[in-house]
């Protein structure tokens, strides 16, 4: 096996590679059991958020 071979290999498993991780992150992330997770931390921090809590005036009586 000669350089060049070996880098060809290279380029083409690195490729694979990391589009496999890229498809498993992506599976990860829009599994349905992991959709209550992410809307409990989304809500939270927004509820937590300080700006947020007063950008809306209460009305004054």
């Amino acid at each position: 096996m000669d350089f060049d071979t070996m880098i060809s290999f290279s380029k083409q498993f690195s490729l694979i590679w990391f589009f496999l991780i890229f498809v498993g992150i992506v599976l990860w992330a829009y599994w349905p059991s992991h959709k209550k997770g992410f809307e409990e931390e989304g809500q939270r921090l927004l509820e937590d958020d300080p700006i947020h809590e007063n950008s809306v005036p209460e009305p004054k009586d």
